[in-house]
């Protein structure tokens, strides 16, 4: 009897740990932003500050600039509510065409979801229009885990995901390039606390501080 009954307790405590941490995991609604919303990072072996940023929210978007999305000198980007990308801006405030192609957030965020997007890289670091053809980039995004990451700022749960990259030119789809990175996405945060790459030159980074003007 006293087997049965420890058995039972065993199994009631494995059903509920189970549904515990399948809650916690997910599925995770896109965060509330505020104008203001700070994140400071660490970039590279420099250890250079970078500083990302909530520029304005009116009208239910979101807009902030570019300095953990990519690599667009003064670029701002304007996402919806859901970090659904609507606009891309150059520094003097032209749009960039073809900019929501780039579906870099899929809400709700849980562990196994996948999604893909393909789009041209037809501006340069400032912005600006390629001349000639441009090369085409197909991303995979693959939320891997939800899991406990440290970094400067501290220890976060964050969801772990990894996005592979395939770059390319018109008319040489066999003869692109390859790279992986992981993101770690914390939702005490509201947005990225770590990034790694396989790309040469792609530095990580990591938070060092932030500062949310709501919760």
């Amino acid at each position: 009897m006293r087997a049965a009954v420890s058995g039972l307790l065993s199994l009631l405590c494995l059903i509920t740990f189970a549904t515990s941490a399948s809650a916690e995991m997910g599925p995770y609604q896109a965060p509330t932003y505020c104008e203001g919303d700070t994140w400071v990072y660490a970039y590279g072996e420099k250890r250079v500050r970078m500083t990302h940023k909530v520029l304005r929210v009116a009208d239910d978007l979101v807009e902030m600039d570019n300095r953990t999305l990519e690599t667009c000198a003064g670029c701002r980007f304007i996402f919806d509510r859901n970090l659904v990308l609507q606009q891309m801006l150059r520094h003097d405030g032209a749009s960039i065409a073809s900019a929501t192609d780039r579906k870099w957030w899929e809400f709700p965020l849980d562990v196994g979801k996948t999604w893909q997007f393909t789009a041209p890289l037809d501006v340069d670091s400032t912005g600006a229009i390629r001349n000639g053809a441009s090369a085409w980039v197909e991303v995979t995004v693959h939320v891997e885990a939800f899991e406990d990451v440290t970094v400067p700022a501290g220890t976060f749960r964050a969801f772990r995901m990894q996005r592979a990259f395939y770059r390319y030119l018109p008319g040489f789809r066999m003869q692109g390039t390859r790279w992986n990175q992981r993101i770690w996405f914390a939702p005490a945060v509201k947005w990225l606390v770590k990034l790694t790459s396989t790309r040469p030159n792609q530095q990580e980074w990591e938070l060092t501080s932030y500062s949310l003007s709501c919760p």
